[in-house]
């Protein structure tokens, strides 16, 4: 089965540790982070364009797209503040570079393509 290999193009984070490994100083790859709230729920709807633009193997190499409820992980959420629903996070090597608060495909692609010159 060739779909058994392929990673999801957006990670479910479920617990602290998890999360630490993607916001650690010494994990080199742009993270790109959903940040939600149970209440809310995540947003799936671009999660099939996610898909299409981390299918190419060169995108892979420099970018992680991860969804992570902040109630399963609060004691790391204290540094990213987010009011609205959706808010993305673009994170390298655990410092935040930037922020998207919508769902504005265009623009979380822009944005994450100018944070590749950090790598």
């Amino acid at each position: 089965n060739l779909m058994a290999n392929k990673k999801p193009a957006v990670l479910a984070i479920e617990d602290p540790s998890q999360l630490e490994q993607y916001l650690s100083p010494d994990f080199n790859k742009i993270v790109v982070m959903n940040a939600f709230d149970t209440v809310w729920g995540p947003v799936t709807v671009i999660d099939g364009l996610i898909k299409t633009y981390t299918d190419e193997p060169e995108i892979q190499n420099k970018v992680v797209f991860i969804s992570c409820d902040k109630n399963f992980c609060s004691d790391l959420f204290g540094k990213y503040v987010f009011t609205s629903k959706p808010t993305y996070f673009i994170i390298h090597r655990g410092t935040v570079v930037d922020q998207i608060i919508g769902l504005i495909y265009p623009e979380i692609i822009s944005k994450l393509e100018k944070s590749y010159g950090l790598l």
